[in-house]
């Protein structure tokens, strides 16, 4: 048979991992008629990968060439969980996690496709109205013996790993997702066929014509070895800044790139080939490669000079060493003189003024007015070639950076001295409780970094969702420094191989610890999720 194909339709079947059956694919596209699309998504994140781009990418296309993009938004699945691919069995996510995660990736997945020829609708609308009578006979469309053929039932089969009855539903409630919108192809990653081939059985089940099974392959995460993911923090955002973006696409392994090129560019797969080629040729340097990679990925989600200004800007950083414009200024924001060694003994810090001077000739310093955020230290991590800490799902940006080790926050000291060349380290305990007080301006008067009152100055356990916040929102202390007192305990430098202390309190804690006289000791290897660090510039 003769098939019509445009530019547009050659893109998606090049690009397709399998296409299930290929004769009804052809059939379809000769038919001329307007077809529905079909793709679903289970809100389990409140932010959008590059991953799911590509897939959103190839869904419109087929929206450029006319066709119905029917989006399903699975708030109704996600409760039950895809075991595509899981060696044991999800947890059950609440509704109202759902909820918030639909209101963060609805808008995102809007801006991506286009508003013509769209359907964006909730499985929760048909599936939550199911009668159990209506459920047996949907359960009746298959078999267990079918539902053992998919590997990774099968697998856990025979190695006694348990399988719930909600795992073998979640299937067929995709299925029957395919039935509710009519469906003449469903697309997904390729880890998604058999419940696409399923979704015909379903189909056929119910009397309908069956749809055409069509998957993508997955994207590799910025590790270069495993399915990019939220969970494995191993994903760009489609959401983050274009030099975020940028310096991310950089991190890749040379041999993910083309992955890359493939599901995430117009480029066609005869010059990507040749692109390869003069590669292993050495004909050409990989990198300058992968720079006409990241370079068309910001321009897609942005703009060509915002691509263009990271492009720039991630070459001074890496190559030329320039400092980054992110880095903020270290200096502490004073309105008027202050006498430091008289400041000195008043706190105890020295005996007497004299000493104070010796102290203060031998070592000034200057404090970062915030601790190190996700940002900053995520350029540190991209820079080096390190991977980038978890943010236990609460987001990254201006949040503080959390799960790094006291070892991870002295090589981010010392990579920042070399990249500015100027001494930067962790504050010793002396250093940070007289930043934390305030100077002569706030004294022994005030209980936490700014206040006597908990409230204006702290994340505590009383006032947070059980998280971070980013940081610098509550008010600062005489000196300008925010959230010495909560959010994060900070990390201080150490003189003992083994234990070290932090100062602060965090979002976990009470009250009681975010006193600035408070001070919790810990094994130098602990790290934790409520743990930062700031940093001082002073020899």
């Amino acid at each position: 048979m003769e098939i019509y194909i445009n530019s547009k339709m050659k893109y998606l079947i090049e690009r397709a991992s399998a296409i299930t059956p290929n004769e009804d694919l052809e059939k379809l596209i000769n038919s001329k008629k307007k077809l529905r699309i079909k793709l679903g998504v289970d809100p389990t994140a409140p932010d959008v990968t590059l991953g799911w781009y590509a897939i959103l990418r190839s869904l419109r296309k087929f929206q450029e060439l006319g066709h119905t993009a029917v989006l399903i938004l699975g708030e109704f699945t996600a409760q039950v969980g895809d075991p595509s691919g899981k060696s044991e069995t999800r947890s059950m996510l609440g509704e109202d996690d759902i909820g918030k995660n639909s209101e963060g990736v609805l808008p995102i997945i809007k801006s991506i496709l286009l508003d013509t020829n769209i359907e964006i609708v909730s499985n929760k609308e048909w599936l939550s109205q199911l009668t159990t009578s209506e459920l047996i006979n949907l359960s009746s469309s298959t078999t267990l013996a079918q539902m053992l053929e998919r590997d990774d039932f099968s697998k856990r089969y025979k190695d006694g790993n348990p399988i719930s009855l909600m795992e073998f539903f979640y299937p067929l409630l995709q299925g029957y997702d395919s039935v509710a919108v009519k469906s003449d192809i469903e697309i997904g990653g390729h880890d998604q066929l058999w419940n696409l081939m399923l979704g015909r059985e379903v189909q056929k089940f119910y009397g309908m014509s069956p749809q055409v099974a069509m998957t993508f392959p997955l994207l590799v995460g910025t590790d270069g070895k495993k399915k990019m993911s939220q969970s494995l923090n191993n994903y760009i955002s489609v959401t983050d800044t274009p030099s975020n973006i940028y310096g991310k696409i950089m991190s890749i392994p040379d041999e993910v790139m083309w992955d890359y090129f493939i599901m995430l560019t117009d480029y066609q797969l005869d010059e990507i080939q040749k692109m390869k080629t003069n590669i292993e040729n050495d004909s050409i340097n990989p990198f300058n490669i992968k720079k006409i990679l990241g370079e068309l990925i910001v321009s897609e989600l942005y703009n060509a000079d915002l691509a263009k200004e990271a492009s720039i800007s991630f070459e001074n950083i890496t190559i030329n060493k320039d400092i980054p414009d992110s880095i903020p200024n270290y200096e502490l924001l004073d309105e008027g003189p202050v006498h430091l060694p008289k400041l000195f003994t008043e706190l105890n810090i020295t005996k007497s003024n004299s000493d104070a001077r010796r102290l203060i000739i031998s070592g000034s310093f200057k404090m970062s007015k915030k601790e190190i955020t996700f940002d900053e230290y995520d350029s540190f991590c991209l820079a080096t070639g390190r991977g980038l800490p978890d943010d236990s799902e609460w987001g990254r940006g201006a949040r503080p950076v959390i799960n790094i080790s006291y070892d991870d926050a002295e090589l981010y000291c010392k990579w920042l001295s070399e990249l500015t060349g100027k001494k930067v380290r962790l504050p010793n305990v002396t250093e940070w409780e007289f930043a934390a007080r305030g100077g002569l301006k706030g004294g022994d008067d005030y209980a936490y970094s700014g206040s006597s009152l908990l409230e204006p100055v702290a994340w505590c356990k009383y006032n947070t969702n059980e998280m971070t916040e980013p940081v610098g929102l509550k008010a600062p202390n005489e000196l300008g420094l925010f959230d010495m007192s909560g959010n994060v305990f900070e990390y201080c430098s150490s003189t003992n191989d083994s234990m070290i202390v932090q100062k602060g309190g965090s979002w976990a804690n009470s009250g009681v610890s975010c006193r600035v006289a408070d001070e919790v000791v810990s094994s130098i290897n602990h790290w934790d999720d409520n743990i930062g660090f700031r940093i001082v510039q002073g020899d």
